[in-house]
C-alpha cells in the first residue's frame, strides 16, 4: 500500500484533535517549567542586548576601537551571560526530550489498543530519557551546525528527524540513528512538507512572541514554549504515523 501524505496528516490531525487534553496539559506543564527556570537563571534583556552588541562588534571587527580594559570587562561579562545562556539551552533540550520521549510513547502505546493515561505514559518514559536526550542533543547541535551552511542543515534536518521514532523502536541510539537517517531520505517526499509547515509554524510562534512582547516575562515565556510545544506535537504525531506505516519495508532493509 503506497504511502501518502494526505493519509498521514489526516490521521495525525485525528490523533492530535482525540489526544487533546494531553497534549495540552503536557506542552502546559512543560512551558511554565521552563518559562521559570528561564526568569531564574536565564540572561535577561539587558544581557541579551550584552550579547547581540558582542556578536555584532565581532562581525564586524570592531574590538580595535575599545581600550584593553574595556575589551577584558566586556569579555568576562560575555563569558558569564554565555554560560547562563548555554544552561537555557541545555535545559531546552532537555524539555524537547521530555515532549518527543512521553509523545511517541502515548502514540505507540494507543496504537497498539492500551489505554493509558499521560501520567503513567511519563512514569514509563523516564527510563528511556536519557538516550533521548542523548540522541535530540546530538541532533540538535549538528542541524544547527549545519544551518550554518543552510544547505547541509536541511540534509540534516531530514536525515534526523525520524531518527526519535526510530528509537523508541529500536532502543539502541546506533541503529536509531542509521535507520532513521535510511528513512527520512527514502520518504522525504512525505517528510520534507510536514517539516515545512512546522518550520514555519515556527516562526510564526516567534512573531507572535515579538509582539507579546509587553505582557509580564512570565506570561510571556509560558505562552512562546506553549506554542512551540503545541506546533511540535503535531510534527512528532506526524513523524511516529509516518515511521509506522513504513518501518516494516526499511526494517527489513537495515537487518540484511
Amino acid at each position: 500500500m503506497p504511502t501518502t501524505a494526505r493519509t498521514i496528516y489526516r490521521d495525525s490531525l485525528n490523533f492530535y484533535k482525540n489526544e487533546q487534553r494531553s497534549i495540552v496539559i503536557l506542552s502546559a506543564i512543560l512551558a511554565i517549567l521552563l518559562a521559570t527556570i528561564y526568569l531564574m537563571i536565564g540572561p535577561n534583556a539587558q544581557e541579551s542586548q550584552l550579547i547581540n552588541e558582542f556578536i555584532i562588534n565581532f562581525q564586524k571587527t570592531r574590538f580595535s576601537d575599545i581600550t584593553p580594559a574595556e575589551l577584558e570587562a566586556m569579555n568576562n561579562s560575555v563569558v558569564g551571560i554565555f554560560k547562563k545562556v548555554l544552561m537555557i539551552y541545555i535545559f531546552e533540550l532537555l524539555q524537547q526530550s521530555i515532549l518527543v520521549l512521553v509523545i511517541l510513547m502515548l502514540a505507540m502505546a494507543l496504537s497498539t489498543g492500551h489505554n493509558v493515561t499521560l501520567s503513567q505514559t511519563f512514569n514509563a518514559s523516564l527510563p528511556r530519557l536519557p538516550k533521548m536526550f542523548l540522541l535530540i542533543l546530538l541532533c540538535s547541535i549538528l542541524i544547527s551546525a549545519g544551518f550554518m551552511l543552510i544547505i547541509p542543515g536541511i540534509i540534516l534536518l531530514v536525515g534526523f528527524a525520524l531518527a526519535p521514532v526510530a528509537l523508541i523502536r529500536q532502543q539502541n541510539l546506533g541503529k536509531a540513528i542509521r535507520l532513521g537517517w535510511k528513512t527520512g531520505f527514502g520518504e522525504s517526499g512525505a517528510l520534507i512538507p510536514a517539516l515545512g509547515i512546522w518550520i514555519l509554524l515556527q516562526f510564526g510562534v516567534g512573531i507572535f512572541s515579538n509582539m507579546a512582547v509587553g505582557l509580564p516575562d512570565l506570561l510571556h515565556k509560558f505562552l512562546f514554549y506553549f506554542l512551540k510545544n503545541m506546533t511540535s506535537a503535531w510534527l512528532i504525531i506526524y513523524l511516529f504515523r509516518l515511521f509506522m506505516l513504513v518501518e516494516n519495508k526499511y526494517t527489513t532493509q537495515h537487518t540484511r
